[in-house]
């Protein structure tokens, strides 16, 4: 999930680009720890809605069924959460900070993302 980085015109101060950092770093430890046969066909999906058609296609491509491909992705969504979290955790002093960093990750991810982050990561563990 690739940040973006350019906006024309717009200067952004340097504790935003550290905290762009930071957030693409914690994306990217977190994903790295993802780590399943059908996660690299899920990847794609991780922070998307996937519609029944998505589905059908991603069950032919990896020989299951339509709800395995929904149980894998829920599965997989739910331990992205717990990655996410638990490197959080590891930034805070106490563990009540962890849901407002949460909440600031998120806000740097709709400032340096196309589209809106999906609220899948901000799902009570």
């Amino acid at each position: 999930m690739p940040l973006v980085t350019d906006h024309p015109g717009t200067e952004v101060s340097p504790e935003i680009l550290f905290d762009r950092d930071w957030a693409q770093i914690t994306l990217d430890r977190a994903v790295a720890s993802l780590d399943s046969p059908e996660t690299q066909a899920l990847l794609p999906w991780l922070t998307r809605q996937v519609d029944a058609e998505i589905r059908k296609q991603l069950a032919a491509q990896l020989d299951v069924t339509e709800v395995a491909v929904k149980v894998a992705l829920h599965r997989l969504r739910k331990k992205f959460r717990h990655n996410i979290r638990t490197l959080i955790a590891e930034t805070v002093e106490d563990a009540a900070e962890i849901d407002a960093e949460l909440d600031h990750l998120i806000r740097i991810l709709a400032c340096f993302t196309e589209g809106e982050p999906s609220d899948g990561l901000r799902t009570a563990p």
